[in-house]
Order: structure tokens, then C-alpha cells, then sequence
């Protein structure tokens, strides 16, 4: 490994926020960040998730997706790709 992918593992590890996929179903959660492509960010912004919202995971599919989010009284489906942009203080 060359310094600056030994640099990048050593940060991830030291990071305080978790992927949505491996949360605890019924929890509730708050978004911290984003990272993804514009228009991921765009539709989940067109959801409701925000930076400092609150939600809980409720749900998935037999086959693993998509997983149902609950924002306030909305509930929404969204696809693994959605849920790995998003990064919650745990």
C-alpha cells in the first residue's frame, strides 16, 4: 500500500458516522452528512433528508432492497446506492 491509501484507511476508521445499510432497525437516527453523485443528493433531498433530520430505518425487502426509511410521517424506498450516501451520528 502507498502512503496515501494506508492515509485514507487510517481516516475512515477514526470517523464517527455509519452507513445507513448497517443500522439497527426501528432506531431513530440524524443525518450528519452526504457524499455521492449530484443527483442521488437531489432525490434524497426531494425526500426529506437533510442534514440534522431525524429518521428510523423500518423495513426491507426479502432481497435486501430497497429499504424503507420513515422521515416524520413519510415513509420512502430507497435503493442501496441512496443509502450509502448517507452518513448518520450514531
Amino acid at each position: 500500500l502507498r502512503f496515501q491509501e494506508c492515509f485514507c484507511i487510517v481516516n475512515r476508521f477514526k470517523q464517527q458516522h455509519y452507513r445507513l445499510m448497517d443500522l439497527e432497525m426501528y432506531k431513530n437516527y440524524e443525518v450528519e452528512s452526504f457524499e455521492g453523485e449530484e443527483f442521488i443528493l437531489e432525490r434524497l433531498a426531494e425526500f426529506g433528508f437533510s442534514r440534522g433530520q431525524s429518521f428510523q430505518l423500518v423495513g426491507r425487502s426479502l432481497f435486501g432492497q430497497p429499504y424503507i426509511a420513515k422521515i416524520g410521517n413519510l415513509k420512502v424506498a430507497l435503493r442501496a446506492v441512496e443509502l450509502e450516501s448517507i452518513k448518520v451520528k450514531v
